[in-house]
Parts: C-alpha cells; sequence; structure tokens
C-alpha cells in the first residue's frame, strides 16, 4: 500500500508543478503579451484547475486502499462539527471576496487580484486553506491513501502560500507588514 501513498505524492508533485507554474507572473504576462485579458486568464486558470483536480482526485480514487480506522459513535459526532467549523471558516473567506472576480467570470477592481483584512482575514491570513485542512483532517474514516493525500494537500498549502505571499507583497507591499502582524493558518490566542 505504500506504494500507491508514493504515487499520490509523485503524481501531486506533477500536478502542484503544473498548478504553481501556471499562477506565475511570468506565464501572466506572456498571456498578456499575446493579448488575453487579466479576467480570461483567471477563468482559464480556474477551469484548468478544476479540471486537473478532478481528474487527479479520480485517479487517486482508482488506486487500490486499505482503511485505516472508521471512528463511530460520540467521537464521530465530534469530528463532524469540527468539519462543520472548517466549512464555516472556509465560507467566512469567501465572504469579503468578489466570488465572480476570484472565477474569472468578472475582473477585479484595479485589474489585479485584491488584498483584503476584512472579516476572517483580520485573524488569519490563509482562511481558505485552513477550513480545508480542518475539512479533510477531521475525516472520521481514513485509509493509507486519504492519509496520503491529505498529508500532500497541507504540505502543498504550506509550499504554495509562500509563492502566494511573494506575489501579494510584489502587488501590495502593504502586505509585509500586515504578514508579520497576522498569524498565517490559526488566530492568535492571546493579544499581539
Amino acid at each position: 500500500m505504500l506504494k500507491f501513498a508514493a504515487t499520490i505524492w509523485l503524481t501531486g508533485i506533477i500536478f502542484s508543478v503544473l498548478h504553481s507554474f501556471l499562477s506565475t507572473n511570468v506565464i501572466k504576462k506572456k498571456c498578456y503579451a499575446i493579448g488575453l485579458s487579466a479576467r480570461f486568464y483567471r477563468l482559464s486558470y480556474v477551469i484548468i484547475a478544476l479540471a486537473t483536480t478532478t481528474a487527479w482526485l479520480f485517479y487517486i480514487h482508482q488506486l487500490p486502499d486499505t482503511q485505516l480506522y472508521n471512528i463511530e459513535g460520540f467521537m464521530r459526532w465530534g469530528l463532524y462539527f469540527t468539519q462543520l467549523c472548517g466549512l464555516i471558516i472556509f465560507f467566512l473567506a469567501l465572504k469579503p471576496i468578489d466570488v465572480y472576480a476570484f472565477l474569472g467570470l468578472r475582473k477585479f477592481t484595479d485589474n489585479q487580484e485584491p488584498f483584503l483584512e476584512k472579516g476572517i482575514y483580520h485573524q488569519i491570513r490563509h482562511p481558505m486553506y485552513t477550513g480545508i485542512m480542518i475539512i479533510i483532517f477531521a475525516m472520521p474514516s481514513q485509509s493509507v491513501n486519504s492519509i496520503a493525500l491529505f498529508t500532500f494537500i497541507t504540505v502543498y498549502f504550506l509550499i504554495g502560500s509562500k509563492f502566494e505571499e511573494r506575489r501579494m507583497i510584489a502587488s501590495h507591499p502593504v502586505y509585509k507588514e500586515y504578514r508579520i502582524r497576522v498569524p498565517a493558518f490559526f488566530p492568535r490566542m492571546t493579544k499581539h
């Protein structure tokens, strides 16, 4: 079964390199140079990301797997509650965003990804990632493949957030101070 976990990581690396490469400023500039608008680039990126993510997850689902555990009873309901909290965090992350612009269905104001410090972004910098990580690790049933996949996704989020923040600093220099003041994934329990 470990060879299938390794396959998940290998295909994940290929997926993430493609996904990250397509989001670089170099690719964006090349797309703009050939006449693509920022909105069309964003929409194309979202479509490619959804298609490749779906294909990757479908492939992983076909791999032989072994269940590690299946939690029942009261603890299962506790995990469902934890997942609900993750889902709420994810939706709170969408609230201050212009979702249509985020998906490429409308252009961003000023033609660039905005810097947000409203709502949950006042507490954590990457609430979407936080919500997803809570949801996946609070699954009451886990297998060898799901743990491999969820661990890979978490590592991808940690690394990807660094690249994302470099782009934000290049576009919004004030983001540098925000990054020092606001934690990445989980809010501080004490005043900073």
